[in-house]
């Protein structure tokens, strides 16, 4: 039986066509019924048969009523094995940041720290003293560190803009 259902479940299109078949089948036999209770002095009614889309209707609603279940312990089944995965993407999370932290305190622990005294530094310079061969020198070096020349924006005089 749950082999049928299964089958079923994947063919939607066959069961629809199944249903089909019956719900006519079931109607031929039906009209003859039909012709003695109306009698002779009614006129007859036109039977009216369901719309396809009903049928399908119909055909799915008892597909997700018949395979419910199924799909119920299924999503349990997936919420479990996500939270259980979730739980070991956390742990890992933590087992990288605890060997990044131990690292760091490793390399911090090795490198002694080094202080700059505003004495030694030549930023903390006050009596500062150009002549001018260092002054082109600092020129020459500012062109040559700087960027390059496509990058800056000029006319063509050569001026910048």
């Amino acid at each position: 039986m749950e082999v049928l259902i299964d089958f079923f479940v994947r063919n939607p299109w066959l069961l629809i066509i199944v249903i089909g078949i019956i719900s006519s089948l079931s109607g031929k036999k039906k009209k003859p019924e039909q012709e003695q209770e109306q009698g002779p002095n009614r006129p007859a009614r036109p039977q009216q048969r369901p719309t396809v889309r009903e049928v399908y209707r119909q055909a799915m609603q008892e597909i997700t009523e018949a395979s419910k279940p199924q799909v119920d312990e299924a999503s349990t089944l997936m919420e479990e094995e996500f939270s259980r995965n979730q739980e070991q993407k956390a742990d890992l999370e933590r087992a990288k940041l605890y060997q990044k932290k131990q690292q760091l305190e490793r390399i911090k622990a090795a490198k002694p720290v080094v202080s700059i005294e505003d004495n030694s530094s030549p930023i903390y310079n006050t009596n500062l003293q150009f002549d001018q061969q260092r002054l082109v020198d600092g020129i020459i070096m500012s062109e040559v560190l700087g960027p390059p020349r496509a990058r800056k924006n000029m006319n063509r005089s050569g001026v910048r803009r």
